[in-house]
């Protein structure tokens, strides 16, 4: 199976829009290859495939209910769609052994995703983690100025 930039843009797309903003999962079989590796340094524990990513959304979801990833920027070639995103969603649940702060949150983020046959094969993720942890209170701010 032959797909072009476009309908690999597609699945990506699909998959941040539907299977994360509306955590549902039983699409994230669809999207993902069976053996996708994720790379995400915050999430190294999870398993590759399906069920890593399955674990990543309920995890995100679970802490903040109202989580929304709006697309920025992407562009595609070749095997590789490239996602700029910002990520939103208020603290109202544990994360990484936070307790919920009620505050709301805002990363930025940017992920590379090798398409194969239709699914994303493989994902390598970097977003603002540090930022995040200052948002609700676990590291310090940094001074501005």
């Amino acid at each position: 199976m032959v797909t072009t930039t476009r309908e690999n843009k597609d699945v990506v797309r699909h998959y941040i829009e539907d299977a994360w903003n509306e955590a549902a999962l039983d699409l994230v079989e669809d999207l993902i290859a069976a053996e996708a590796p994720h790379h995400d340094p915050t999430l190294s524990d999870r398993p590759d495939g399906p069920a890593g990513r399955k674990q990543s959304i309920q995890v995100y979801h679970t802490a903040c209910p109202d989580v929304h990833i709006s697309i920025e920027e992407m562009v595609a070639e070749d095997d590789l769609v490239a996602v700029r995103w910002t990520g939103r969603g208020t603290h109202e649940g544990e994360l990484m052994g936070i307790e919920p702060t009620g505050t709301e949150i805002e990363i930025t983020g940017m992920s590379i995703n090798r398409m194969n046959e239709g699914q994303i094969a493989e994902t390598w993720e970097v977003y603002d983690t540090h930022g995040m942890l200052q948002q609700i209170g676990v590291l310090p701010k940094q001074p501005t100025g």
